[in-house]
């Protein structure tokens, strides 16, 4: 639940579930019968490319949004916004502490501010302050020249300056947030030179996995009896992330955002990192005689989904996998794709035996046209006036049908798998010929030393 501004003119929760129909039973068995004149059968749900107003009695407007903040592949559901006065804002609260309270025994479970934001890096979604906009500014005590606020202006430019992070919606995987068809705008020049780049953006959003059976962080260990200290920390934003092994002469990335150690229920710490291209890193790593090991357990699953029985192959991603140490501690973990990139578009990322359904696109009863109704006829309940807005379905949990830019990522990402693979192959080839060849001259060599002998 969230508050409005200090007049209190308005209240917002979301509920989220696997299933956007399990949400919409949540709505109407626990909270319908609050929202008076609305009824189980005049509840119109918007699609997932709209939004719906419900208009309730004394002029409480909710408006209902198909989103959660989080992608598809960790929930769906519906933000409910009580908005427009204080009496909407009072409903609003009224409606979250019978949804959360102890008496409603099968209502949905409250999800505090921690749980959320290790929930938001575990799924892989940015977030503003943290991997794109700007970093939180300490607050500093004003000076005594700045009490006539003549140096204010002056200093806040040059602190959003400094405390602007410089990111691409590229490098987050948010290329269906960008129209590639509109002219001149702020950053086109950017985004025009990433994606003519074959090397694709200069860095690219990862999860990392610190698993607790490879650390025993120095907060565990305190009191133990040892001469040695303990450099295995808590990872940190903003700390550098190096290649295991490399001994701090490679740099992979940075950490963006960490969640709560444990917060996900196994014995993990999870956090997002901005990790720099895949060829470079390959190429320094192949120099300094280093690889990615890559466990069969891993990836080596069988498809049970589709019944087919067929063992689904290695990542894609190149990085997926590498073993990566936090600068100047001994805090090991490894590098994964952000669960949205690395599984199947309605796939769950916590049951892979789960299929999640996604809703229409819109709902027909939904128009854009308001309808001023004649003197005396009651208006509807439902607005007929909703606003329609698009929402992007890579950072949210829109319909899981797919988009023509997410099919030309996927087909642009079979192309290129599918040259890497050729080429590889043919690599594979030159270097058998070349093998054989040898061998060949090698035989002549040992028959040419027998005839000289004999």
């Amino acid at each position: 639940g969230w508050s409005g501004d200090d007049k209190n003119d308005a209240f917002v929760f979301t509920l989220a579930a696997t299933q956007y129909n399990h949400v919409q039973s949540a709505i109407k068995t626990h909270i319908g019968n609050k929202l008076r004149p609305l009824d189980t059968s005049s509840m119109i749900f918007p699609g997932s490319e709209q939004s719906a107003v419900w208009k309730v009695e004394d002029g409480i407007e909710i408006l209902v949004v198909p989103t959660t903040g989080l992608p598809s592949v960790a929930c769906v559901g519906y933000t409910m916004a009580f908005f427009g006065s204080a009496s909407a804002a009072k409903l609003g609260r009224s409606v979250w502490q019978h949804l959360i309270s102890e008496d409603n025994m099968d209502g949905p479970v409250e999800v505090g501010p921690r749980e959320y934001e290790t929930l938001r890096i575990q799924a892989g979604q940015p977030a503003f302050g943290h991997e794109f906009g700007f970093r939180q500014r300490e607050e500093q005590p004003q000076s005594q020249n700045d009490q006539d606020g003549s140096n204010i202006r002056h200093k806040k430019q040059q602190d959003d300056s400094a405390n602007a992070i410089k990111t691409s919606p590229l490098e987050l995987h948010w290329k269906s947030t960008l129209n590639l068809e509109k002219g001149c705008y702020l950053g086109q020049e950017g985004v025009a030179s990433i994606l003519k780049n074959p090397r694709g953006p200069p860095r690219l959003l990862y999860s990392v996995v610190f698993e607790d059976h490879f650390n025993l962080y120095e907060s565990q260990s305190r009191g133990d009896r040892s001469d040695v200290e303990n450099l295995t920390t808590l990872p940190r934003p903003g700390q550098n992330l190096y290649a295991l092994g490399s001994n701090e002469e490679l740099m992979v990335g940075t950490l963006t955002s960490v969640g709560e150690a444990g917060g996900t229920g196994d014995p993990n710490t999870v956090a997002l990192a901005l990790v720099k291209r895949a060829d470079s890193i390959q190429k320094q790593m192949k120099d300094l005689g280093l690889e990615i090991s890559r466990e069969s357990a891993n990836f080596l699953d069988v498809d049970t989904i589709s019944g087919s029985g067929l063992v689904q192959p290695p990542p894609m991603d190149p990085l997926d996998g590498l073993e990566v140490i936090v600068e100047g501690t001994m805090t090991v973990g490894i590098l994964r794709s952000i669960p949205s990139r690395r599984l199947r578009r309605d796939a769950n990322m916590f049951d892979d035996s789960l299929q999640v359904e996604g809703i229409p696109t819109k709902d027909s009863r939904l128009s854009h046209e308001t309808r001023i109704p004649p003197k005396g006829e009651p208006s509807s309940s439902m607005s007929s006036g909703a606003p329609t807005t698009e929402w992007d379905n890579d950072s949210d949990n829109t319909s899981s049908s797919s988009t023509s830019s997410t099919v030309e990522e996927l087909e642009a990402a079979a192309a290129k798998a599918a040259a890497e693979a050729e080429a590889a192959a043919a690599e594979a080839k030159r270097k058998a010929e070349k093998m054989e060849l040898l061998k060949k001259r090698a035989e002549e060599a040992m028959a040419r030393r027998k005839q000289k002998k004999q």
